[in-house]
């Protein structure tokens, strides 16, 4: 079993070693595809993401809480920046295989991480009550007028993808040498195992009081942890187009499709001796779409350094319905920013 949990920060130490070593062995500072060579390439980087996540839903109000007039209170912004860490590491040599030109292998990956809370409170008027749902399907709510409903929540989302890809790239050659003179756009074709992994850690804290004295009614924690693995395949399509001696622009285009295996677990706890433990799970066929778009800048015939912007839509994210006890689907979309080091260095590999 792959532990997804591994690729944050050890996966760019890792890379950042390997990039060291790179230095190390490519003493020759020839760029291995316009000398025809094989040759590797190590991609790391980091920068910033913003994705619309999941909403929770524990807090509720309406006429009655779990009645048909009830709905979910947004304590937290679903809408969320945070941070990534992404890399790659490529084999390409010259070869032809269904008219390519070259053909390789690669394995990329970025890691997304969010945190965020928030608070609200809500005093009971007359027509509608606030509360929470119990795990054993009863309820907790504003009794009477004067009380408020007092909701904190934190949460910590985590965000894997990773892919292990073949490839064939088409156009890189010049006449019957396989030498790039940059005068053509570059393509190629990628296919292979796909892998993703949600992991989301959130605490509610919940506070009934009287909305005048500020007396405590009733209180409440509620701890939740929701994770989904996604094992499916990959189809990605790549171009390349040199926009001179120094700068060039990739466009690339990925759709994915997984079977999703979600499980959360659930401990509620509250000031009146009640406490309860829920473990829920769901499987969805689901689809994934990605483009992302580069510019990169030549430094020397070995290095570049780029700027990417890539765009993420999951169709399946799950969330806890905690009205009927069970997993409902929710959908992840956003875009991350950052800034990539590249280097090619002569291939190891004979």
């Amino acid at each position: 079993m792959i532990k997804f949990s591994l690729l944050s920060i050890p996966f760019v130490v890792a890379l950042i070693q390997l990039t060291l070593g790179a230095s190390i062995a490519s003493a020759a500072e020839d760029d291995c595809i316009s000398t025809g060579d094989k040759c590797f390439h190590l991609e790391i980087g980091a920068g910033v993401s913003r994705f619309n996540l999941p909403d929770n839903e524990f807090f509720y109000g309406g006429e009655t809480i779990g009645g048909q007039e009830s709905r979910p209170l947004t304590v937290i912004d679903t809408s969320v920046g945070g941070w990534n860490i992404a890399g790659s590491l490529g084999h390409h040599e010259n070869g032809e295989i269904l008219g390519s030109d070259m053909f390789g292998f690669d394995i990329n990956g970025i890691y997304h991480e969010f945190t965020s809370s928030g608070s609200l409170s809500r005093v009971r008027d007359g027509g509608n009550v606030f509360g929470w749902i119990e795990e054993d399907g009863d309820f907790q709510q504003t009794n009477s007028t004067p009380e408020r409903l007092d909701a904190d929540v934190s949460r910590k989302f985590q965000y894997w993808i990773i892919n292990f890809v073949g490839e064939l790239d088409y156009n890189q050659k010049n006449g019957d040498e396989h030498v790039y003179t940059g005068s053509e756009p570059m393509f190629s074709l990628q296919v292979g195992p796909s892998f993703r992994r949600i992991r989301e850690k959130t605490t509610q804290n919940g506070a009934i009081r009287n909305h005048a004295t500020n007396a405590l009614s009733t209180s409440v924690v509620n701890n939740e942890k929701l994770t989904t693995n996604y094992y499916g395949w990959t189809f990605a399509g790549e171009f390349v187009k040199n926009l001179d001696e120094e700068w060039a622009i990739t466009g690339t285009g990925a759709f994915s499709v997984y079977r999703a295996k979600s499980k959360a677990s659930t401990s509620y706890a509250d000031d009146q001796g009640n406490s309860f433990s829920r473990s829920l799970s769901k499987n969805k066929n689901t689809t994934a779409l990605n483009l992302d778009v580069k510019v990169s800048h030549k430094l020397d015939a070995s290095n570049q350094i780029a700027v990417n912007i890539g765009i993420d839509s999951l169709r399946y994210a799950p969330k806890v319905n905690y009205s009927e006890s069970k997993l409902d689907d929710g959908d992840l979309f956003g875009y991350a920013f950052g800034v990539r080091f590249i280097r090619t260095f002569n291939s190891p590999i004979n």
